[in-house]
């Protein structure tokens, strides 16, 4: 029997038309992944890193796929190009960007991909959307939930719902 994994993604953006981009983008990695499971509401969050920038739009999705971790990672740096994506400087201003944060249980690090995200775990505009879908979601390797994971976080930047 085939197994379908639940594959958690964060969509994240910071330009004019960044929030209809996301819906756009929800839609087609429904149709191109798998099915949409859960999907967080909207969150409003300052900027992380590089804080000179407009603040960030975030949201989470759980899907579950039948797709090789790489394959999805195409469809997501496709998607992000297709849309209007360009590079930028690290952590700066973009119009969306599309991170696997965990694919089921599965731990990997490649030059290509590193599954669980590796800094998820330091960032509130990642956990508070993740807490409100998979409070429970178990991190693979830090052994601690999402929510105990939230409660610990050392980030102190504001983040807000924007859209329920």
């Amino acid at each position: 029997m085939i197994m379908l994994s639940p594959l958690v993604i964060m969509l994240g953006g910071n330009q004019e038309n960044t929030a209809s981009v996301m819906q756009v983008a929800v839609l087609e990695l429904s149709q191109k992944v798998g099915k949409l499971v859960y999907e967080s509401k909207l969150y409003l969050s300052e900027p992380w890193g590089f804080h000179d920038q407009p603040p960030f739009l975030n949201k989470a999705i759980v899907l579950e796929s039948l797709m090789a971790p790489e394959a999805v990672l195409e469809v997501c740096k496709s998607l992000e190009a297709s849309m209007g994506r360009t590079e930028s400087i690290l952590n700066g201003p973009r119009l969306i960007d599309i991170d696997i944060m965990f694919y089921g249980n599965l731990v990997m690090d490649s030059s290509l991909l590193t599954i669980p995200h590796p800094r998820m775990h330091l960032r509130k505009f990642n956990l508070v959307p993740l807490s409100e879908i998979i409070p429970e979601w178990v991190h693979p390797v830090l052994g601690k939930t999402i929510s105990e994971l939230l409660d610990f976080c050392p980030d102190e930047l504001e983040i807000k719902i924007l859209y329920k």
